[in-house]
């Protein structure tokens, strides 16, 4: 019907932005700081049209829109040794996003879906690191986040009814955060730290059918773990491994349906992952090589975790060499993706209507190229 957005979507893209720092150092109170200012500003401009999806074939119209959105950003770092080995960090960003959506199509029933929708936060966060000794170090911060929805999350709304999502609210976080750090002999790096984060009104998927996706708020989501890595190096070679274990629950949410999905654990989120690589650089002919492995546990695949992917490993290896010459600054690469040609799940399309949630890897893969810059 004239109520439908279409089953092909014809889509144009334009981005523009621009960035601005500015840097400063001094004595406060007879400490050093240094401190950051800067300013961001991006814009996206689309057009999006859709159509009825004749045989394969694009129909006749039913979406015709021009959307457009901007986000202007203040941010202020800042550090400041207040002792000998105390070191505090603090943060504050202003955030203002704008969505506009100007529809053309309003035919008969298909109503005037114009809107706009803005955005704005003032996000803070504050840290602090203190050196037991130098080769071991303590932190911690605390901080609030802030994120909107994207004009993809926006594009249809669960209901099924023309026009963007309008309903949909910002996400907004709580987070904390505390470490060590370590030097361990001459050549181990070593982190470790703990996480834990609230979220009111994550943005989740709701639905998904025929390749269109759609988006709600979750009231209430958390995540908390831990992250653990090292590094070794030893001359020209260097061993890198991690681990991150996420408990990611939803604390309170009711779909779409009005299902009430409080304590599922978020979907599309492993538990365990870890990860390790292996290096080794010949510096006097610029040649490196690395052989990466890659370990998931399961993860749900819908809100109610009635379906999951298996937990899968994969390697890749990559190899390359580097030439420097007057100037300018060469690279040769090749790469090699699911070396042992493992199949697993490569991603899951969370709360797919007809129960087709996975996707699979790719099979083995292999490319390569040449990059040239130069510095005048």
């Amino acid at each position: 019907g004239l109520t439908s957005s279409g089953g092909v979507v014809d889509l144009d893209r334009d981005f523009a932005g621009v960035a601005a720092q500015w840097r400063h150092s001094g004595v406060l109170i007879g400490r050093p700081y240094s401190m950051t200012l800067g300013l961001d500003y991006d814009r996206m401009a689309e057009r999006r049209q859709g159509f009825v999806n004749n045989n394969g074939t694009a129909g006749a119209l039913r979406r015709d829109e021009d959307d457009t959105v901007y986000n202007f950003d203040q941010f202020l770092i800042a550090n400041w040794y207040v002792a000998d080995r105390w070191q505090l960090t603090a943060g504050v960003r202003h955030i203002d996003v704008k969505f506009r959506s100007d529809d053309h199509f309003i035919v008969g029933p298909n109503p005037d879906d114009s809107g706009t929708a803005r955005y704005r936060r003032t996000t803070p966060v504050i840290g602090a690191g203190y050196e037991l000794t130098p080769a071991l170090h303590v932190f911690a911060s605390a901080g609030r986040g802030f994120e909107t929805p994207t004009f993809v999350e926006l594009a249809y709304r669960p209901d099924g009814q023309p026009g963007l999502n309008f309903d949909l609210k910002p996400a907004q976080t709580t987070n904390y955060e505390a470490g060590i750090k370590a030097l361990v002999g001459s050549y181990t790096q070593a982190t470790a730290a703990v996480f834990h984060s609230i979220t009111k009104n994550e943005v989740v998927a709701a639905t998904s059918s025929g390749g269109r996706n759609t988006f709600t708020n979750a009231s209430e989501t958390s995540r908390q773990g831990i992250e653990l890595a090292a590094n070794v190096t030893v001359n020209a070679l260097s061993v890198y491994v991690s681990y991150t274990y996420t408990d990611a629950v939803f604390e309170r949410f009711t779909n779409v349906s009005g299902q009430d999905l409080s304590g599922k654990k978020l979907p599309g989120v492993p538990r365990h992952v870890l990860y390790g690589e292996i290096a080794w650089e010949h510096r006097a002919s610029g040649f490196s090589t690395a052989l990466e492995a890659r370990a998931a546990s399961k993860l749900y695949a819908n809100d109610a975790n009635s379906a999951a992917a298996d937990s899968y490993a994969a390697i890749n290896w990559r190899g390359g060499f580097q030439q420097y010459f007057r100037g300018w600054n060469l690279t040769q690469y090749i790469r090699v993706d699911n070396v042992l040609n493992a199949n697993y799940v490569g991603s899951v399309i969370v709360n797919e209507a007809n129960q087709r949630y996975f996707e699979a890897s790719q099979t083995r893969g292999v490319f390569g190229g040449v990059t040239a810059s130069y510095v005048f």
